[in-house]
């Protein structure tokens, strides 16, 4: 165990009537956690950490703590004002526990049903189901779960590798399906859902209209909304897969001719050598770009095969 969380868990009061439950928006037992911990049964403190709150290792990095459970502490009235940080305590623990659960799907009860939208609603309603063997999927109209926790959320606050290992944890071992890109409500209505057998539809679409301001000049250019600028681009699969190194030219930049880019060939080498040689490697992080890329490298084919082929005797 890490010796600064068990320091952090010893500066636990244990106190009789434990404000910093009184804080949590969810009630969490912290005292109950900590002294789990304490106990050296961290499996029954996780265990009691995700029955409470599927998306505790979300939680633990992105809550208020300040102002939730870390601020109701009783330590906060004494002179020194250091509270217990539980928010480093529930990070270790579901963390830690998370690694272990493997456990497959609960006995179905031959009931399904949908959810719409895989932010933090969705996804604690789609875990709660499955837990009661209900036959669970998610529809998204974005190509990965996470909702405002992915798009919305800054990487460095809450890393990618936490929501893609709770899919696999949560969604994929206990049998809950998913469906990206699929919006509700277009092509797929909600009695389309009911048609097809689903018993209960749960509707947690987010808050993605931005709010206007409704001020002079909000019309004009360069001024986008909040909305718009979250949903950041991710690098793609088909990115981090290649086996190139090198960046396709951003779309605002001319590419450059064949003849700057081409790689020192001999006089003796084919023509069909130097024009594949002189094209550079491609690789692109989002689907824009990837699509300018591919129209720039059919350009530039052309117009390499071109001047080989009036080079070529």
């Amino acid at each position: 165990m890490a010796l600064h969380v068990l320091d952090e868990a010893n500066r636990c009061l244990g106190c009789k009537k434990p404000m910093c439950q009184q804080g949590c928006p969810i009630h969490t037992n912290i005292p109950e956690v900590i002294r789990l911990l304490k106990d050296n049964h961290l499996d029954d403190a996780g265990r009691m950490l995700f029955e409470n709150n599927p998306l505790t290792t979300v939680c633990s990095l992105v809550c208020n703590h300040e102002n939730q459970c870390e601020g109701h502490c009783i330590r906060n009235r004494m002179p020194s004002h250091d509270p217990v940080h539980f928010s480093i305590i529930e990070d270790y623990i579901s963390t830690t526990y998370a690694n272990k659960m493997t456990s497959g799907p609960a006995p179905r009860n031959g009931m399904k049903a949908a959810v719409v939208g895989s932010g933090p609603a969705g996804l604690t309603v789609a875990v709660l189901l499955a837990r009661w063997g209900y036959d669970v999927t998610i529809f998204d109209a974005r190509d990965k779960i996470g909702g405002v926790m992915r798009y919305g959320i800054p990487n460095y606050r809450l890393p990618d590798s936490v929501l893609d290992d709770f899919q696999y944890r949560h969604l994929e071992l206990k049998g809950i399906h998913v469906r990206p890109n699929t919006a509700i409500g277009k092509t797929i209505t909600i009695d389309d859902l009911f048609r097809d057998g689903y018993k209960s539809v749960f509707i947690g679409a987010g808050l993605w209209k931005a709010n206007a301001m409704h001020i002079k000049g909000e019309t004009l250019g360069n001024v986008p909304s909040a909305s718009t600028i979250w949903p950041t681009p991710r690098p793609s699969s088909w990115a981090t897969t290649s086996p190139s190194s090198a960046w396709a030219t951003p779309p605002w930049t001319a590419p450059a001719l064949p003849s700057a880019t081409a790689h020192a060939t001999s006089p003796a080498t084919p023509a069909a050598t130097r024009s594949v040689s002189a094209l550079p490697s491609m690789k692109c992080g989002t689907p824009s770009s990837r699509a300018w890329a591919s129209a720039s490298a059919r350009l530039r084919w052309r117009s390499v095969r071109t001047a080989s082929s009036a080079a070529t005797p």
